[in-house]
């Protein structure tokens, strides 16, 4: 390996980073705007079933719950919006994942730069 060869690799590889980052960013928002949505909905739920307005769920009835199986069941009514918010997360946990390998991976290459560029001097 040489310093013409390590220097393109880390030109490609920030170029990349910038790629990344960007896509970090937007990740992000999309994650930020549907864990909204999935609170959103899940309050309408709770309330709509305090009110008597959501009767059956599922084609099973729901009546008479108590303060402690609101929640849990509106949080089933709303499993899609749950899910949709989980899938944001894990795509911006797995894009922030990539972003780190990435930043180590340009750390070693200029480290074996540095190195390079010692050994050319003397």
């Amino acid at each position: 390996m040489d310093i013409q060869t390590t220097t393109n690799e880390l030109y490609i590889r920030a170029k990349r980073l910038e790629e990344l980052a960007a896509a970090v960013e937007k990740l992000a928002n999309d994650k930020n705007f549907f864990e909204a949505i999935y609170e959103k909905d899940l309050a309408i739920a709770i309330l709509k079933l305090r009110a008597g307005k959501i009767t059956a769920f599922e084609d099973i009835p729901v009546q008479n719950l108590t303060g402690n199986e609101i929640p849990k069941v509106a949080a089933g009514i709303v499993w899609e919006s749950f899910l949709q918010a989980a899938n944001a997360k894990s795509k911006l946990d797995a894009h922030l994942q990539k972003l780190k390998a990435l930043e180590d991976s340009i750390s070693a290459l200029q480290s074996i730069n540095r190195y390079l560029d010692v050994q050319k001097i003397t």
